[in-house]
């Protein structure tokens, strides 16, 4: 049973940046594109001696089942967590779906690498933990806000003073909300003017997000 049967050409097939594996129902990998053998590190006939559950990470493992059995009624993608012959283990994401070989119902999974993006998110997760614990550690009433000066975090203090209990309450909201207006004019356009200088703006601004002011 090969997958070049009902997907395209074996050339096609092994032009793919992404690694591709026919599953049996009872986990045994069936066949294996060049991408995937380069991917796992195993040979051809080392991947078909192989259980789907053999590349999983150990905490992936108990998933398994019920992807497949999701996967047979129709398609599904999921992330999960792969290991290769060297006992690496990198986050990737499955589309597995039913196919029909040679009259038999198996599983096609497509596999796509995405350690990359999950170290990215990962690295920006702790940045925003830090940059937050930097913002509630000051006394002061302090926003980070975009170019079009939607609020992205308020610190602990900032809130107490709009008398806000949840950072939820202002977040995506425009930070002119926060002031009390002393006229004609808007500021609008003064946070694209100071981020090209990369500056900081300071202000003695009333804050009046709860109806109550705070100078």
């Amino acid at each position: 049973m090969r997958i070049d049967q009902f997907v395209m050409s074996q050339e096609a097939i092994d032009r793919l940046g992404d690694a591709l594996l026919l599953v049996g129902l009872d986990g045994s990998i069936l066949d294996a594109n060049s991408a995937a053998l380069r991917c796992y590190g195993h040979s051809h006939t080392e991947m078909l001696a192989l259980n789907i559950g053999d590349i999983q990470a150990p905490q992936g493992q108990g998933n398994v089942g019920i992807q497949a059995c999701e996967a047979t009624g129709h398609g599904v993608p999921f992330e999960t967590q792969h290991r290769r012959r060297d006992g690496t283990r990198f986050s990737v994401r499955v589309w597995s779906a039913p196919v029909i070989v040679d009259g038999e119902q198996a599983l096609l999974n497509v596999v796509h690498d995405v350690t990359e993006r999950k170290q990215a998110e990962e690295i920006l997760r702790e940045s925003e933990e830090r940059y937050q614990s930097i913002l509630n550690a000051s006394p002061d009433g302090i926003t980070l806000v975009d170019l079009e000066g939607r609020m992205l975090m308020v610190s602990a203090a900032a809130l107490t003073m709009c008398g806000c209990e949840r950072e939820e309450e202002l977040l995506g909201r425009p930070v002119t909300d926060l002031h009390r207006p002393r006229g004609p004019g808007s500021r609008s356009g003064q946070y694209r003017s100071l981020a090209p200088r990369h500056h900081t703006g300071a202000a003695r601004i009333p804050c009046t997000a709860s109806g109550r002011k705070h100078l």
